[in-house]
């Protein structure tokens, strides 16, 4: 069970999300399931950073050396706190806390809620992973960014990243009606979509594109498995 927030501080939902990991790879054969075939985190919103947070965590830890983490598929995460002291190399993720402030589903006021209840140090690298030292030996990742989202800039600073870190994915996406290809990393951005869209409007064409997008998101980081 993953206990939150605010009856339950950072860092106890993040540490409940990576012992729960470390429980279902314990005990992969009572749950009729095989981490050498796929080992992928991944999450929606909040659960985004988590398994974010997750993947940083697991590449670190010698219980993961013979199974580590295969995949990330992190759908509108959160990456950095708003509060944090972010590197000038960065500074362009305030931009969609700006022009999004006031969009449906999520609010900067919603997210500085969210963000009080945590009661956390912005600049914790377990919470704020765009902050982590290295981002380097990360596994494969999906990124599923909505373009009216408050969070879309730090999604699109974690996404370069990870590039700059040398992360080792490859696919074509989408963004505004425009395909482009990048070399390390898949990002799918949804034009005019808010934050957990797909929640509200579940036969929104972009809806049915993003859940699309996150099987053959899926699919494409279980083909990534050497």
């Amino acid at each position: 069970m993953l206990n939150t927030a605010p009856e339950h501080p950072f860092p106890i939902g993040h540490n409940d999300a990576y012992e729960s990991l470390k429980w279902a790879v314990t005990n992969c054969a009572s749950l009729n399931a095989s981490p050498s075939l796929g080992l992928i985190v991944g999450g929606n919103s909040a659960g985004g950073n988590l398994a974010a947070s997750v993947a940083l965590r697991a590449r670190d830890d010698p219980f993961f050396s013979e199974q580590p983490v295969t995949g990330q598929l992190l759908q509108v995460p959160q990456t950095v706190q708003p509060n944090a002291s972010i590197p000038e190399k960065y500074k362009s993720v305030s931009q969609s806390w700006t022009e999004n402030a006031h969009a449906p589903l999520l609010s900067r006021r919603d997210l500085d809620t969210v963000i009080d209840c945590l009661k956390a140090d912005p600049n914790d690298p377990r919470l704020s992973v765009l902050l982590a030292t290295s981002h380097a030996g990360l596994p494969p990742a999906v990124l599923q960014i909505a373009s009216a989202d408050p969070l879309r800039d730090e999604g699109l600073a974690y996404e370069k990243a990870l590039k700059d870190a040398g992360v080792k994915t490859k696919l074509e996406f989408a963004f505004d009606g425009k395909v482009a290809k990048l070399k390390y990393f898949v990002v799918t951005s949804y034009p005019g979509f808010p934050h957990g869209g797909h929640y509200v409007m579940p036969r929104a064409a972009l809806s049915q594109r993003f859940y699309q997008d996150f099987e053959h998101g899926l699919e494409w980081l279980l083909q990534r498995i050497e």
